[in-house]
């Protein structure tokens, strides 16, 4: 079993086409899964959450679940390299 059953539960890292999770400079956190990316293809519009990386804002189906917070953007920063 992976360490992230879920793109969801990837934190901070980009899931790639062949369902593997990787981190800053494209190292592999967690092997290719295709189930991964079946399982982001039968979840809901509604359910799916994002980042916005220049605030550190995280919404759940296009309205804001969380506000703005510098310390997740510092985080997200860190760990994958992607800095605004």
């Amino acid at each position: 079993m992976s360490i992230f059953p879920l793109p969801a539960h990837a934190q901070w890292g980009q899931l790639y086409p062949d369902g593997s999770v990787r981190g800053r400079g494209g190292i592999i956190l967690t092997g290719p899964d295709p189930g991964r990316i079946l399982n982001q293809q039968l979840e809901l519009p509604t359910e799916r959450r994002s980042i916005d990386l220049k605030s550190g804002t995280i919404y759940k189906g296009g309205l804001i679940e969380s506000g703005p917070d510098p310390s997740r953007r510092l985080a997200i920063c860190l760990q994958l390299g992607i800095c605004y």
